[in-house]
């Protein structure tokens, strides 16, 4: 079973943001640990820019939500799939939903010039990049520039 959430349960995200979420009717999964999770702010497309990285569940489907924190617009999407993709066994014969979001910063993957696809990163790496983790397995750093979005394996 996944725990999703409302919206509107998360205050910590801005209102606009929140409206953006409900309009779309969606409801954001939470990873087994117990902490809410899956709604990250950086500046994920550019550099200066204030953003909303949101997994959003739909119908048991989800996708991240690139969502600017001005005018509520979502700017881009990634990683669509069924929830559960993101379960696993979690011991004593119990599943739990295993898909977490985080901010990974410019200087944690600055040093990266080419991405796991064999694609050049564009240089400066000058903005933030979302790491998505199924939590205690591995995780990959999304970063986009020049439109196209770039995967680097953090952790495995």
């Amino acid at each position: 079973m996944v725990r999703r959430l409302p919206p509107d349960s998360l205050d910590f995200i801005p209102r606009i943001v929140r409206a953006a979420l409900n309009e779309r009717g969606c409801l954001i999964p939470q990873p087994f640990e117990g902490k809410s999770r899956n709604a990250v702010t950086g500046a994920f497309t550019a550099k200066g820019v204030v953003e909303w990285a949101v997994l959003c569940s739909v119908g048991g489907s989800s996708q991240i939500l690139i969502i600017d924190s001005q005018s509520g617009e979502v700017i881009d999407s990634l990683d669509d799939g069924a929830d559960a993709e993101g379960m696993q066994g979690i011991g004593g014969g119990k599943w739990g939903y295993s898909r977490a979001l985080n901010r990974l910063s410019k200087e944690a993957i600055g040093h990266r010039l080419i991405d796991d696809d064999g694609k050049a990163i564009p240089q400066p790496i000058d903005h933030d990049a979302l790491d998505v983790a199924f939590l205690e397995k591995a995780s990959v750093a999304h970063y986009r520039a020049g439109g196209n979005w770039y995967r680097v394996i953090t952790s495995d």
